[in-house]
Parts: structure tokens; C-alpha cells; sequence
């Protein structure tokens, strides 16, 4: 089980890749010129930020480099042009070409801009709770600016929700030139003290692996797996509810897989529970933690929040937060916005990382030569006036790797002192 949870963590991101098929070098310029012609007529509008003079200069950059390629340097090559592009709906799917089977045993999660490790082979457990400063004696912020040319960077919640996950993956340290071949040595540091170990990369599934055990663990952090879930706190008068995907039973059944609806939570059934809850009149405070919430569909609890507006006006003196944090992404921002502009909701937590405008409705192609799909926005949703690149919380509150370590929710303990 425990040699599991490296992959766990990259599966968490969405980067957890099938076994890359690498066919060897080749020409893949049929492919770049198909993503030159396609993408552009796909998309919503691909040149709202980036013009399409800089579009072509960067692909025909691409083509002269994949002449004779690989498929993976391809994938990479072209993710850096559409990250570039400005829109973080639209992207080419990596982990169609990062091979698991060389990555380094890095389970990195951010607690600020500290790149802690939590998880790894069992012969590097001594680092577990230590930070990662450098690869090959280069600088840990540098290394992340190389990283960084793979995703839209809007915030740093954008960073520090990603490029963790990415970090283990050998084949880009060498693109990037980090690293020749499959080992490189880690400088770790700790209270003042630094330490180096060579690193060796291997499959992802081999070796056992061992994680940095908290004392415990929070409410939003036992339930962060399930899709939604609510609990009324009577000690405190905290009626908390946690939502982390914007998906059910009725959408499943609606839009997707009938044969799998059935085995999805009912959100009818959860939304009667919080209409029944916050009517009794039981709370003084509602949470709506949206932190882990990386989207889907918007509608049904946008509902939900219209059919609360009339009960809540009810008990003037009710207080209503709402947590965000770097998870917090797409739909799961414009239910945000719900819940402050009908609700009048305080934002808690970090900045989101998606912008409140933003592009989405994705849809997907496949590049005919090389097989990579290519997912792009179809859809602009125009939320506030002001165009800012996050969610900003009135009140900024960041976990911290002690309050982790010791099974503690900042958020939920600052609504507690209110």
C-alpha cells in the first residue's frame, strides 16, 4: 500500500500517465502544422492574450526542433507553446508522454514556497518533512521557472498546485537541461541545515514507499475524497459543507455513463439535507469549503445557493464563509462567486488558481501523426467586471507544515474564534 502513494499524488493532479510509447526520433511537422491550423478555428479565442504573429513564430520554432524528435519532446514542446497561449482550459495531455517508469521518488507538496517532501522511496525517508532547495546544485526557484513553461501561470496557486506533481518526472529535468541521464543529486534542507543525496530515478511503482505521517487529520482533509458531504458542528454552531467536485449522480446520469450514475452521490438528496439544516435554525455559521473543488458543473449548486438565499434572509444574524484555495479551479470558482454575491459569503483560505473570467466548455482533438490530444476551450464566462488572474480571500489563510503535521485546520479554527 505504501509504495502507492507517490503515484496516488500524481494521479491527484490528473498527470498520472499511461506507459509512454516512445517509437524513437522522427519528423513531426505534420503535427505541429495540424495544431497551427486547428487549434486557432477550435478555441473561443486563442490570440486574447498572446497574438497569432507570436503563435506561428513559436510553432515554427517547434517544427524546426521536431524534425527528428521524439514523441514525448514533441508533447513538451508544443505544452509550452499552448501554456504560452494564456488560457489554463486548453492544454495537450503530458501524461500521454511522461514515462513513469523513469521518475524520480519526490512526493513534493508547497506549504508556502517550500517544496516539502511527504513522500518517497524508503531509502530517502530521512528527508521526509525537509525541503527541496536545489537539483544538481541548481536553485530550487529556478528549477520551478523552467517547470513553469508547461502551465498558464494566472497565480502562484497555479504553481504551487502543479508544479509539485511535475518535479518527479526525469525526462523533463533532461529536456530542461537539469539532469543528464536518470540520477541527479537533491539538496534538502531543515532548520538551517542543508544535506545532499543522489537521487536515482525508476518506475514509479517500484521499491517501497513511505510518507510523512500527521497526527491527524482535519474534517476537510478525511472527506477531501468524497464529492460532496455536510456535518453541523453543535459544540461550535458551525454547519460545515464541504464540496470538492462539481459532479453527481443526476449529471452522470444525464450527460455521462448511466451504467455508473447509480454508483455517484445523489446531489438531490445532499442538496435537502443542507435546505433542512440551515432552515432549523440550528447554526450561528456556515462553511462552504470549495478548497479542493476543481470543477465540472456549475448549475446544480448554483441552484442550491438561489434556493438558500430566501432561508438565509431569514436569520439576519447568520454568518457565511466560504474557503477557496489553489485547488479551487473553473467551476468550482463560479460556484465561489455564488455563494459571495448571493450569499454575501467572506472568502477564506488562498487564492484560487483560475481567474474569475476565464475560458472553458472544453472539447478535445487528436494529432493525427503522434496521437496527442489536444484539449481546448469552447466557452468564455464573464463573471465580474474587474478582470483579475484569481479569486482573492478577504482573510488569507495558509496551512502551514506544522498545523499539517498536527491534524489542524487554520480556516475552521479562525471561523471558531469569530
Amino acid at each position: 500500500m505504501k509504495k502507492r502513494l507517490l503515484i496516488l499524488l500524481f494521479a491527484a493532479a490528473g498527470l498520472l500517465p499511461v506507459m509512454a510509447q516512445e517509437d524513437g526520433p522522427k519528423d513531426w511537422s505534420g503535427d505541429v502544422e495540424f495544431l497551427r491550423g486547428e487549434l486557432p478555428e477550435r478555441h473561443y479565442n486563442l490570440f486574447a492574450v498572446k497574438s497569432e504573429r507570436k503563435f506561428d513564430r513559436e510553432l515554427n520554432k517547434v517544427a524546426r526542433k521536431c524534425r527528428n524528435c521524439t514523441k514525448t519532446e514533441l508533447g513538451v514542446r508544443l505544452q509550452q507553446v499552448i501554456a504560452g497561449m494564456g488560457d489554463t482550459h486548453t492544454s495537450l495531455d503530458l501524461g500521454q508522454v511522461l514515462d513513469r517508469q523513469t521518475v524520480f521518488p519526490l512526493g513534493l507538496v508547497c506549504f508556502g514556497d517550500d517544496y516539502v517532501l511527504l513522500n518517497t522511496r524508503k531509502e530517502y525517508e530521512k528527508w521526509l518533512g525537509w525541503n527541496l532547495v536545489a537539483v544538481n546544485g541548481m536553485p530550487i526557484g529556478k528549477v520551478e521557472r523552467r517547470f513553469c513553461s508547461l502551465i498558464t501561470v494566472d497565480n502562484p496557486s497555479n504553481v504551487r498546485q502543479t508544479i509539485p506533481n511535475l518535479l518527479p518526472f526525469c525526462v523533463l529535468h533532461n529536456l530542461f537541461g537539469i539532469v543528464k541521464g536518470q540520477s541527479a543529486v537533491m539538496t534538502f534542507a531543515k532548520d538551517g541545515h542543508r544535506e545532499q543525496v543522489t537521487m536515482e530515478a525508476g518506475p514509479a511503482d517500484n521499491g517501497e514507499y513511505t510518507t510523512l505521517k500527521p497526527k491527524g487529520a482535519a474534517w476537510c482533509q478525511r472527506n477531501r475524497g468524497q464529492f460532496f458531504c455536510s456535518q453541523m458542528f453543535d459544540q461550535t454552531g458551525i454547519y460545515y459543507v464541504q464540496y470538492n467536485k462539481c459532479w453527481n449522480r443526476e449529471l452522470e446520469e444525464r450527460y455521462g455513463n448511466r451504467e455508473l450514475a447509480p454508483h455517484l452521490p445523489s446531489f438531490a438528496e445532499f442538496e435537502q439535507q443542507v435546505l433542512a439544516m440551515v432552515q432549523s435554525g440550528k447554526a450561528s455559521k456556515i462553511i462552504f469549503d470549495l478548497r479542493y473543488n476543481t470543477g465540472g458543473n456549475s448549475q446544480p449548486f448554483s441552484e442550491l445557493v438561489d434556493k438558500l438565499v430566501p432561508i438565509c434572509r431569514q436569520y439576519p444574524d447568520l454568518k457565511i464563509y466560504c474557503v477557496i484555495g489553489r485547488s479551487t479551479f473553473s467551476s468550482g470558482i463560479l460556484n465561489a462567486l455564488d455563494l459571495k454575491q448571493k450569499l454575501g459569503a467572506q472568502f477564506l483560505g488562498e487564492q484560487t488558481a483560475g481567474k474569475p473570467n476565464h475560458f472553458g466548455e472544453v472539447r478535445a482533438f487528436v494529432l493525427p501523426e503522434s496521437g496527442l490530444q489536444v484539449r481546448h476551450s469552447t466557452k468564455y464566462f464573464k463573471t465580474t467586471d474587474e478582470d483579475t488572474n484569481a479569486l482573492i480571500p478577504d482573510i488569507t489563510i495558509e496551512l502551514t507544515l506544522s498545523e499539517y503535521m498536527e491534524g489542524r485546520d487554520p480556516v475552521t479554527e479562525w471561523v471558531e474564534r469569530q
